[in-house]
Parts: structure tokens; C-alpha cells; sequence
């Protein structure tokens, strides 16, 4: 997903979406949560980005970078730590390479399985899992100390990837982190009190790849109306 420009955070320079398109923001965050509480601005769901609590291996396809934990039951030698190679490839003892990108890990089991029990194994029991999502980045912006895009790690949370990059600065409005994500071909804005999070009073969101979070100066009123968001298809804002 593409993002934004932003302004009034103490510096001139910009980042500028690709391709130039900008849907113009321009709502305090009093008029956000107005917006929020008549339902016009989103889903009006806390669960859409806290009920997974974790990146779960189910569905989630591999990608390039990734590092995938293969165990065959009883066989050290065949077991260990496989990084997907940029063309989406991973190379196994006996059998050599085998494309994976793109394919959820229950597949991947499934051709290895058949691969080694076609020549070499009976009856193997092979399990297969992510350790390292080097695929998934998320997106760091606005008034963190070291804004950049960062790998997520498996199970990563807001507050861990904040951590990411290196904590917020000292004039960040904790009262409105912005995670922008995509759902249903359209991107929401989630508007996060990051204190309720840190004091336990609400749950730390996971946090996937693609994700972006925009950490506002404080006084965000004149921030929200400085930056857009360039995505086609943006579905407002909700209160998390």
C-alpha cells in the first residue's frame, strides 16, 4: 500500500505516495471520533485488528527471505532452518530444489511429504512452519525516532513494532497512532490511543505485512489535516 505526506512534524522534507494518488484528509481528532460514533468513518470493530493476537501459519503464503523451519520426525539430517531464495525456492537434502513461494506451509508439507515417500521415506512426517517472516514489512512513519520499513519477525504487536523503530520521539501524540490497513480491497485507518495499550486498559494489536503506522506530533488536529493518504479506495477511519 502506498502512503502519505507528511507535514508540521518539525522538518520541510516530505514522503510522497507513488503515482499521485491522494485522497485529501482534513478532520481533527475531536471530528474523528464524532465521525466514529455515528458509524461514518469505517468499521467500528476493535476485532478487526486485535482478535488475531498472533501470524498465524494458516493461510498465510510464503514469500522471498522467508526462513522456514522444516522437522522430519526421526531424521536430524533432513531437519533444520530453510531461508526462501529470491526466485521463491528452498533447497532440500535428496530431493534438491523446490518452489514455495506463494504456497501456504500445509502445501508445502504435502509436497515434501509425497517427495520423499516417493523415493527415499516411508510413511515420513514432515511439519513445516514460519520463523522468520522477512516477506512481511510494515510501514514506520511520523514522530518515531528511526521512521523506516521494518521486517516483521513473526507474532509482532503494535507496541513491538514502535519498538522497531526505536520508540516514539518526545512529542508524539500517543492519543492517536494511526494503523492503516488493508481490508476487503480497501484501506482503513485505525485510530489507536497507544496509552490505553501501554496501560493494559485495551489490547496490544497484532500487526501484519503491509501494515502502516503513523505516529502524529502532538497537536494532531493541524497533523491530520497536513498529510493524505494515496491509496484508491480508502474506507476512512475507526476508532480502535
Amino acid at each position: 500500500m502506498c502512503i502519505l505526506v507528511l507535514q508540521g512534524c518539525g522538518s520541510n522534507s516530505s514522503i510522497e505516495a507513488p503515482e499521485g494518488r491522494f485522497e485529501d484528509i482534513s478532520m481533527s481528532k475531536a471530528e474523528i471520533n464524532k465521525l466514529t460514533a455515528q458509524g461514518a468513518v469505517g468499521l467500528n470493530n476493535t476485532g478487526a485488528i486485535s482478535a488475531a493476537s498472533a501470524l498465524s501459519n494458516s493461510g498465510y503464503e510464503v514469500g522471498p527471505d522467508d526462513v522456514l523451519t522444516i522437522k522430519v520426525f526421526l531424521i536430524e539430517e533432513l531437519s533444520g532452518d530453510y531461508m526462501v531464495s529470491g526466485r521463491g525456492e528452498i533447497t532440500m537434502p535428496l530431493i534438491g530444489s523446490m518452489k514455495v513461494a506463494g504456497l501456504p506451509v500445509e502445501e508445502i508439507e504435502m509436497i515434501l511429504t509425497s517427495a520423499y515417500s516417493e523415493r527415499y521415506l516411508e510413511d515420513p512426517d514432515i511439519t513445516v512452519f514460519v520463523s522468520d517472516y522477512q516477506s512481511q514489512r510494515v510501514t514506520i512513519l511520523g514522530e518515531v525516532n528511526v521512521p523506516g520499513v521494518y521486517a516483521l519477525r513473526g507474532t509482532t504487536t503494535l507496541l513491538e513494532a514502535i519498538a522497531l523503530a526505536r520508540g516514539t520521539s518526545r512529542v508524539a501524540d500517543l492519543d492517536t497512532v494511526i494503523l492503516f490497513r488493508e481490508e476487503n480491497e480497501k484501506v482503513y485507518g485505525y485510530v489507536v490511543h497507544l496509552g490505553e495499550v501501554m496501560s493494559g486498559v485495551k489490547p496490544d494489536p497484532a500487526v501484519f505485512g503491509n501494515d502502516s503506522i503513523v505516529v502524529p506530533e502532538d497537536g494532531s488536529a493541524s497533523f491530520l489535516r497536513g498529510f493524505s493518504v494515496g491509496v484508491p479506495g480508502f474506507g476512512g477511519y475507526s476508532q480502535y
